[in-house]
C-alpha cells in the first residue's frame, strides 16, 4: 500500500530535490508524492485539479526557474493594495504577488505575450441603511436609503497549461465612502440623522442612494484609474493569439471557446 487517505506510506525520495519522503514530509502530486518544500513552489493560481504527476513536476521545476527570474526582475510600474502587480513592458514581463515585497513571497512571473485576455471588473454591492431606535430595535427609513459598495478586480486569462483565470483584487477594503449602514438613534432624532448622516455626509440632496457620490470619491477614482492603467500596461501589442491550451488537459483550443473539446472543462 503506497498511500492511505492521501498519506504517503511507502517512503521513497522526492524526484525533484531527492529529499526523503515520509508521513510528515510528503504532499500528494497527482498519483504520486513530492516533498513539502518542493510543493511549496506551486503557484497560487495553478489548477491542481486533473493535473498529472509529470505535469506537476514540470510546473514546480518551471517555478524554481521563475524564482531566479523574479530575483532579477525590476518593474517600471506597480499597482494594488490588496494584491500587487508589477509590470515591465520593455521586458514584456509582469509579476503578481500577495505582498509588496514580491521577492520574498510566493510570487508569479509571466510573459505579457502569454495573455489571452485582460479585463477590468467592478463588483457592485448595495446595503440598506438602517437605524436603531431608542429601544434598540433595528428599523428601515421610509423611503429606504441604500449605500453602494465597490470592489475592483483585474481578470487575466493566460495561454499556459495549468492556469485558468487569475483574479487580482486591487482594493484592500470596500470602496464605499465610509458610509455607515446602521445608525444609532439614541442621541438624536430621525430628522437630524437624515440631515447630518445621510444628506450632508454622502448623499446628493434627497436621493435614496449614494451611488453617484461614491463614484465621484477619491478612492473610487483611484482604483478605477489604477485598473485602466494595468489593462493598458498588459496590453498585448502583437497580433492576438487564436489558440491557447486548456488548463486542465493541455489540449490546443480556439481562444474564443468557452469549453474544452477534449475534457469538457468550462472556462
Amino acid at each position: 500500500m503506497k498511500a492511505l487517505f492521501g498519506i504517503n506510506l511507502a517512503g521513497g525520495n522526492c524526484e525533484i530535490c531527492g529529499a526523503a519522503l515520509n508521513v510528515l514530509n510528503s504532499s500528494k502530486a497527482g498519483k504520486e508524492f513530492l516533498c513539502k518544500k518542493c510543493m511549496s513552489y506551486v503557484s497560487r493560481y495553478f489548477t491542481k485539479k486533473k493535473c498529472t504527476y509529470e505535469n506537476m513536476v514540470k510546473h514546480i521545476r518551471q517555478r524554481m526557474d521563475d524564482k531566479k527570474k523574479i530575483e532579477s526582475f525590476i518593474p517600471s510600474a506597480s499597482y494594488g493594495e490588496a494584491e500587487y502587480i508589477f509590470i515591465n513592458p520593455a521586458e514584456g514581463t509582469f509579476v503578481i504577488s500577495p505582498s509588496v515585497d514580491y521577492k520574498r513571497t510566493n510570487s508569479d512571473i509571466f510573459s505579457i505575450e502569454d495573455i489571452i485576455s485582460c479585463e477590468k471588473r467592478i463588483d457592485i454591492k448595495k446595503e440598506e441603511i438602517q437605524y436603531k431606535d431608542s429601544n434598540g430595535n433595528v428599523k428601515s427609513f421610509v423611503p429606504q436609503f441604500m449605500a453602494y459598495q465597490y470592489d475592483f478586480y483585474i481578470d487575466i486569462r493566460l495561454n499556459l497549461y495549468g492556469y485558468d483565470k487569475i483574479v487580482l483584487k486591487l482594493n484592500d477594503k470596500q470602496v464605499d465612502n465610509n458610509q455607515e449602514t446602521l445608525i444609532d438613534m439614541k442621541s438624536s432624532g430621525v430628522l437630524n440623522v437624515l440631515k447630518d448622516a445621510l444628506v450632508s455626509k454622502s448623499f446628493d440632496g434627497m436621493k435614496t442612494n449614494n451611488m453617484d457620490v461614491v463614484m465621484q470619491s477619491f478612492e473610487y477614482k483611484k482604483f478605477d484609474t489604477m485598473a485602466d492603467q494595468i489593462v493598458e500596461g498588459l496590453r498585448v501589442r502583437k497580433m492576438k493569439k487564436t489558440e491557447y491550451r486548456c488548463p486542465y488537459c493541455d489540449a490546443k483550443l480556439d481562444a474564443n471557446l468557452a469549453q474544452c473539446d477534449r475534457c469538457g472543462a468550462i472556462f
